[in-house]
């Protein structure tokens, strides 16, 4: 290392200004046991050590000294409240007396001769305390109300705000599932009615088979034939009408608006041909029932078939008819109903 860069480390090094850089490299040589001017070293620091000797001293006026007593007293008094308080991190402390102690010097007028600094700008012994009191009394009040206040506010609002956003969360989840909800119970409510419809409408169907059996059932046959009855009556509304399948021998009579009868009285249906009349059915009429099923149809020619005649008679039934003509008719439409009427 150069001469004159070394002797330039010892004085900065001494007085305590030696930048980063410069440090690790000074460092660097004295551990590599590089040519070190201890005496120059041990000069420096007698120099420096002298510096305070240099500065004139002067008395300040008694009610100076008595005001700055009284406000270091109450200075501590506030600071010890503020710490029992508020207590802080030891560091910080620590922060501020290393702060206090690395404050800038003028290495300028350090590096000068001690008879060559100029009088007028020497500091004096009243000064710097007050001036060095008065930044640790700043940077205390800073760090107390910046540091510790500002973490409580914080600390106070994030709850709150949290939960705000938890209540919001809340109504909205719960506004969502009632909309869901409401739905659900509408479209229930829609199902409960199409199904009511349904049901009504299959009883509705039952009904009607459960009526019409016999007449559906009897469309299975062939050849099928309809007798149109008429009432042999003007006013009555009592009419008929009868299925006949001739190749089966089986029949089916409706029967609508019939006329009560009494205990010993029935209906009875008689075919007549060219020759005689031929009994076909005993019929136990009852208001409740519309279709009768006739299962013994006589064998004959269908064209020998004059007139189909329904007769009021006695329970016993009869041979030939003998009662009232209620209905009668054909094939091809009705005759004369008055040749006919008992």
């Amino acid at each position: 290392m150069a001469e004159k860069a070394l002797h330039q480390m010892i004085a900065a090094y001494t007085i305590g200004c030696l930048d980063k850089e410069n440090f690790i490299q000074f460092m660097n040589y004295v551990l590599n046991r590089g040519d070190l001017p201890r005496s120059e070293m041990g000069e420096l620091q007698n120099v420096i050590a002298l510096i305070p000797s240099l500065l004139d001293l002067e008395t300040p006026p008694a009610e100076l000294k008595d005001q700055v007593a009284k406000r270091i007293i109450e200075f501590e008094g506030e600071l010890k409240t503020k710490v029992e308080e508020k207590p802080k991190p030891e560091s910080m402390f620590s922060k501020i007396s290393a702060g206090e102690e690395q404050l800038p010097r003028s290495t300028e007028s350090l590096n000068q001769p001690a008879g060559q600094i100029p009088k007028a700008d020497r500091p004096t012994l009243i000064q710097q305390p007050l001036y060095n009191s008065q930044k640790v009394n700043n940077t205390l009040h800073e760090n107390v109300y910046t540091h510790q206040a500002e973490p409580k506010k914080k600390s106070a609002v994030f709850p709150w705000v949290m939960f705000l956003i938890a209540a919001l969360g809340v109504i909205v989840v719960a506004f969502y599932f009632n909309s869901i909800n409401q739905d659900l119970k509408t479209e229930i409510s829609n199902i409960r009615l199409r199904l009511s419809g349904l049901q009504k409408e299959i009883a509705s169907s039952n009904r009607f088979l459960n009526e019409h059996i016999d007449l559906i059932e009897f469309f299975n046959y062939k050849n099928v034939e309809i007798v149109n009855f008429q009432s042999s009556e003007t006013a009555s509304e009592f009419y008929g009408k009868l299925l006949i399948s001739f190749e089966s021998g089986i029949g089916l009579l409706q029967l609508k608006n019939i006329e009560p009868l009494s205990n010993d009285e029935i209906y009875q249906l008689w075919l007549i041909n060219k020759t005689n009349s031929l009994s076909v059915a005993n019929i136990m009429a009852s208001p409740d029932v519309e279709y009768y099923k006739i299962s013994n149809i006589p064998q004959v020619d269908k064209k020998d078939i004059r007139l189909f005649i329904i007769t009021k008679e006695n329970k016993a039934g009869s041979v030939i008819p003998q009662g009232k003509t209620y209905l009668f008719g054909t094939f091809n439409g009705s005759q004369n109903k008055d040749a006919y009427r008992k």
